[in-house]
């Protein structure tokens, strides 16, 4: 009788072992090859606005090294998001920008100050990093000891004014010296970068919605 039930406790752990799920502090039940991943809250902020926020992180002894590499991380990642936006936007829209001046031979202004370089969606960028600003860290301590800091950074000001700041880099590219024809056409190139600018902004809104 003893062997009996002996069996019969067994077998019901082995049921209910086998049949039973992982689950989540959310109560959601995780299959055997999942992991619960956490987002730190500097994560979790800079993907509910990644069109102004970006993430970064750092590993030190020395936590005010992790804190200034973490920030470092951050700046860097959102200037190349920046980088990466006017760069599309100029290659699409501001073909006028290798055209000549009033002769019609190409300009070596210009050429020289091409807005479809990369080295002009650079310079945007680091101006719109200027005014960028800590908004939230956190801090761990790792297991041997060093600190592991998340940083998330942000734009202080509105998506709009970000987007006139960068147009009016652009305008002063345009040489002194160029045709009304010209002009007009420019003109027209400058309206199409900043509505590509715009409907990339939006695209970075929308898809945390």
């Amino acid at each position: 009788m003893f062997i009996i039930a002996a069996m019969f406790a067994v077998a019901i752990g082995f049921t209910a072992c086998s049949s039973s799920k992982a689950v989540s502090g959310t109560g959601k039940a995780l299959n055997r090859e999942e992991v619960e991943v956490k987002m730190t809250k500097s994560e979790e902020l800079a993907f509910e606005k990644p069109e102004i926020r970006a993430f970064g992180d750092g590993t030190n002894f020395n936590m005010s090294f992790a804190m200034s590499f973490a920030e470092g991380q951050a700046r860097a990642a959102f200037q190349r998001k920046i980088e990466a936006l006017v760069q599309t936007a100029s290659e699409e829209a501001l073909t006028a920008y290798q055209q000549a001046s009033t002769n019609g031979v190409e300009s070596s202004i210009v050429s020289d100050q091409d807005i479809k370089s990369g080295a002009f969606a650079k310079q945007v960028a680091e101006g719109v990093l200027r005014n960028t600003a800590v908004i939230h860290s956190d801090k761990f301590k790792t297991i041997d000891g060093q600190y592991h800091v998340y940083v998330c950074v942000e734009y202080r000001g509105a998506v709009n004014d970000m987007v006139v700041n960068m147009v009016e880099a652009v305008q002063k590219r345009v040489p002194k010296q160029v045709s009304d024809e010209d002009r007009i056409k420019i003109q027209f190139e400058i309206e199409q970068f900043k509505k590509k600018l715009e409907e990339d902004f939006n695209r970075l809104r929308e898809q945390q919605k």
